[in-house]
């Protein structure tokens, strides 16, 4: 945060290039520059086509690992044509286009509508910021708008607003604010198409979290050197990016682990250190998106420097984010740190970094209204911040009073001095860890109970962890000394030092993009070590972690915006679920009474699903056609209870699989004369207790003569349902459910998630309980018990770690165990079943394997009264 200087920059003159000075506005003046062609050609055109080649390879290493969604793969392709086509055209026609690129980009994303409402928001904010009107009326006028907008992101009543406003807001909510300063003090030039091309740069379309780019960074590094290397060193850079989020889905889902999981000293290291290196995907899409900026001649700084070897806070500070770091010091630490310098410089700079922290932390709420729609008002949020700039101020006090002393030591590199910056980095990297996971934290209660789990050290832990110590100490020595680049320099280098970089750079990323070609297309090449072929497999899918499936699945059932936060993964697919999981809370009515289950289906309601079948629920509020609450004569009835998948999710209603097995009961050839009905009292969210609930209470009164109970993982369910219970603060009617909940220590209030954490040692007792009472209250009222176990499409390890002790259980209690487990044996790729890549309900041809398996088990043991005389 001290205050240092400001670079220019020059381009070069060399291969019939005109020099031009970067620090002026006319710096940039197209018109004013002559661009001749080299006295031979062809060493460009071949640098050039060695550029496009590695483009090429890019477009496929995206293609091939699923880099960044659809969306970005087709934007990809269409920014690679416009690259060609940009480079291509005299100087003086490059920004226009450019312009013109990203808004085809915008409406090949968004639509033709949608893109005009865009750019029509962006073009209305932008003649404010240049009405020829005082540049205080202007800045009222913007306020304005921007309360007026952020209304109508808050209310979202106007739909084809409703996608847009993320993008929107990534574009203008900082930008603008650097823009209007660059226009106030006249130190950067303007120009519509400049402006334009500011504001509306390609990759923003998408990419919501996208980084401040600096206005007089972004017109005084346009072409200030040779065309050829900036596009090089883009090339350079998205691929840096894109090896930054393989990395990252590696550590997402390989290393991650839930907080509640962590057992001793070497679960706890892998979580923190997993947890912070999840920022990998921002620091990876930052990469991405500047080297595609080069591609256009903007030849912008990095934006993170190696980051994991800070070695104090300030260093931390200074290496990630730095766009963000750079903003905050032109908008809020050097205004103040000028204004109150007089005061001295030590008291000047402890004010402006204090500022500048709240600044950073309002301004990150005020980033998540506009790409989430809520505010972040969190005490994690405030904790994070709150220690962070503590520690910062403390460092740039500590800084600006041994700035001599800090000097001298530069210059001399001994053994003491290496080791002191190994052993700062080591303990800068363990300190933001612990703080990365204070502010992941769902809960106080949740992070101590983790930490305290650094007591259980075994030799493998320790062993373990002294080799990362070690390893990132060696790292920090040999690598950690390097200062960010700054694009804007002047160029230092010969003509021929600068050939032999490009061609060493191309080099080097045609063969990594080469390498990474190879590895997603064939990564079955390593079956012989069947775990790196997996996690190579795995790799090159975009699918959630093990831990994040288990908070999707709870999201289905429950809101889960305050955990969505805490995964950019998550977050992404919570907020943009799918069509029937919002129907679906459409159709359920939660009741005022403080008892378990709460959930109720509202009646006689019908639905239009995303592929045209329709959802409906009958008089009862039953998804199915309507019965009568008496049983008519001669009829052998069934109470199906379950959750999601026996309620159809995501299937219209004749795709169920209850459905199509009650058709198969009462076709003639089946049972001449006989009459089935099957009623399905299956609830989204519910498990065995769910269960056993809702057949005390509803299945019960219509008098079945069997009830199936339909299970996927109930031990897991058993938790969720009680932890539901406990942190709601709902009524258990059962007195043994009671004492478990004292026996584990648990109140009302707590998080769902400690609650779940305590209940473990409990889960299977609970769960041989539970199925116990179901036959009870089957038995007392005359109907036959059927325990029915579904595949579980996302994990099967749970049909080998629980499956066998759930079907003794309930065959113990008296269940008639059907197991279904085996109905998708005959597919070979389960994941083909998959709704979506992220919704593992099963689609209509997993609905109809279940139904197939089902009638064959079920048929036998269903037997109706003989028909009336």
């Amino acid at each position: 945060m001290v205050p240092n200087g400001t670079h220019g920059g020059t381009m070069s003159s060399r291969s019939g290039t005109t020099a031009v000075s970067a620090g002026s506005p006319r710096a940039l003046d197209e018109s004013r520059v002559v661009w001749a062609l080299p006295a031979e050609w062809w060493p460009a055109a071949v640098r050039f086509s060695t550029v496009v080649f590695q483009l090429a390879l890019i477009a496929v290493v995206l293609a091939l690992w699923q880099i960044d969604g659809p969306a970005f793969r087709l934007q990809f392709t269409l920014i690679c044509v416009g690259f060609v086509v940009h480079h291509l055209l005299p100087l003086r026609f490059r920004l226009p286009f450019f312009v013109v690129l990203s808004m085809l980009g915008i409406g090949a994303l968004f639509g033709v509508t949608h893109g005009l409402v865009l750019v029509s928001a962006g073009v209305l904010l932008l003649a404010a910021a240049n009405a020829p009107i005082p540049f205080a009326a202007r800045i009222g006028l913007i306020v304005l708008l921007g309360v007026a907008m952020a209304l109508g992101r808050q209310s979202e009543m106007i739909p084809a607003m409703t996608g847009v406003w993320p993008i929107l807001g990534s574009m203008f909510m900082f930008r603008l604010m650097v823009y209007m300063h660059d226009l106030r003090t006249g130190i950067a030039p303007a120009g519509v198409w400049r402006t334009l091309a500011y504001f509306f740069m390609i990759p923003n379309a998408c990419f919501p979290l996208f980084p401040i780019v600096d206005y007089k960074t972004f017109t005084r590094t346009y072409y200030n050197r040779e065309a050829l290397d900036i596009y090089q060193k883009g090339v350079d850079w998205i691929l840096r990016g894109v090896f930054q989020l393989i990395l990252y889905r590696f550590v997402y889902q390989n290393l991650v682990m839930d907080p509640e999981h962590v057992a001793d000293a070497g679960d706890l290291a892998r979580y923190l250190v997993a947890n912070f290196l999840l920022y990998l995907k921002v620091s990876g899409n930052f990469h991405l998106i500047i080297g595609i900026l080069h591609l256009f001649g903007f030849n912008l700084p990095e934006t993170h420097h190696k980051y994991l070897l800070s070695s104090s806070f300030t260093d931390f500070w200074r290496r990630i984010n730095i766009y963000w770091k750079d903003f905050i010091q032109k908008m809020f630490f050097f205004p103040v740190y000028f204004r109150v310098k007089r005061r001295g410089d030590v008291f000047a700079i402890g004010v402006a970094t204090c500022l500048a922290f709240v600044a950073t932390w309002a301004l990150h709420s005020y980033q998540w209204f506009w790409l989430r729609g809520s505010v972040l008002f969190t005490w994690q949020d405030i904790s994070f911040w709150t220690i962070l700039a503590l520690g910062v101020l403390v460092n740039v006090v500590y800084e600006a009073k041994t700035t001599r002393q800090r000097a001298a030591a530069k210059l001399s590199r001994t053994w003491r001095s290496e080791l002191g910056r190994a052993l700062r980095t080591i303990a800068m990297f363990t300190f933001i860890c612990l703080l990365w996971s204070l502010w992941n934290t769902h809960s106080l209660d949740s992070w101590l109970t983790m930490l305290s789990k650094a007591r259980y050290v075994s030799l493998a832990s320790a062993a373990g962890i002294l080799a990362g110590c070690f390893v990132l100490g060696v790292a920090a020595v040999t690598m950690g000394r390097s200062t960010s680049e700054r694009t804007d320099a002047p160029l230092q280098a010969s003509q021929g030092a600068l050939r032999k970089e490009f061609w060493l750079s191309a080099v080097k990323s045609s063969a990594f993009a080469a390498v990474l070609v190879i590895v997603g297309r064939y990564p079955m090449w390593f079956a012989a070590v069947p775990t790196v072929a997996d996690t190579l497999d795995r790799l090159t899918t975009n699918q959630l972690s093990a831990r994040d499936t288990a908070l999707l699945e709870r999201g289905y059932y429950e809101d889960l915006t305050g955990e969505a936060q805490f995964s950019p993964e998550l977050a992404d697919l919570y907020m943009g679920q799918s069509p029937e999981w919002n129907q679906l809370r459409d159709v359920e009515l939660e009741s005022n009474e403080k008892q378990f289950p709460s959930g109720l289906y509202l009646p006689n309601i019908r639905r239009t699903l995303s592929d045209g079948t329709t959802l409906s629920t009958n008089r009862w509020g039953m998804r199915d056609q309507d019965y009568s609450k008496e049983k008519p004569e001669g009829v052998y009835r069934i109470a199906l209870l379950g959750d999601s998948i026996p309620f159809g999710h995501g299937v219209g209603d004749e795709h169920v699989f209850e459905q199509i097995v009650e058709r198969r009961l009462n076709q003639p050839e089946t049972a001449p004369g006989a009459k089935y009905e099957i009623l399905n009292f299956a609830s989204k969210g519910y498990g065995p207790y769910g269960r056993l609930q809702y057949l005390r209470l509803r299945a019960i009164e219509f008098a079945p003569d069997a009830v199936l109970s339909v299970a996927v993982n109930d031990v897991e369910w058993m938790l969720r349902d009680v932890s539901r219970c406990v942190s709601n603060d709902l009524t258990i009617p059962d007195p043994f459910v009671v004492d478990i909940v004292a026996k584990a220590g648990l109140s009302s209030g707590m998080g769902r998630r400690v609650v779940e954490h305590r209940l473990a040692p409990y889960a299977l007792e609970l769960v041989k309980w539970n199925y116990v009472q179901i036959v009870e209250v089957c038995r007392a009222h005359g109907a036959r018990p059927f325990a029915v176990f579904l595949p579980r499409l996302n994990d099967r390890r749970w049909e080998k770690d629980q499956l066998p002790q759930l079907i003794l259980a309930a065959e113990e209690a008296g269940f008639t165990v059907l197991d279904l487990t085996t109905a998708y044996d005959s597919v070979d790729d389960w994941k083909s079943l998959w709704r979506r890549s992220w919704d593992v309900h099963p689609i209509p041809q997993g609905h109809q394997l279940i139904a197939e398996l089902f009638y064959e088990k079920l048929k036998p043991l269903v037997v109706p009264p003989p028909p009336a005389p």
